[in-house]
């Protein structure tokens, strides 16, 4: 499953599982993988993409710019920009946005580090 981190504001989580009537299963990260439970999508929160997140996610910085395997993202204030060419920007400001397109480019997912 792709785009799949979200935060409960104490752990970040992975949604393993979409069930009935606005209930998902998760597992917190860095615990066991039979460590999980189910919740709401209101008890969930999309995680920002800031300077940690991205090292999380393998990304690393050139001192201008972020880069996740090929492609190279600039940091504003609160988001990520992709250029691919004049006259096209991508804003991403959550961490699910960048693993949808990082996905949609490379039919990969990027997952935590």
């Amino acid at each position: 499953m792709i785009g799949n981190y979200v935060t409960n504001r104490k752990y970040t989580l992975e949604i393993i599982e979409v069930l009935q009537n606005n209930f998902v299963r998760v597992k917190t990260l860095g615990l066991l993988p039979d460590e999980s439970d189910e919740y709401t999508f209101a008890q969930h929160l999309p995680i920002p993409i800031t300077d940690s997140e991205l090292t999380k996610l393998g990304a690393s910085f050139d001192g201008a710019s972020w880069n996740i395997g090929t492609f190279r993202f600039l940091k504003l204030a609160n988001a990520l920009v992709w250029n691919p060419c004049d006259g096209v920007v991508v804003p991403l400001q959550y961490t699910h946005q960048l693993q949808n397109l990082y996905f949609a480019l490379t039919q990969t997912e990027i997952k935590y580090k």
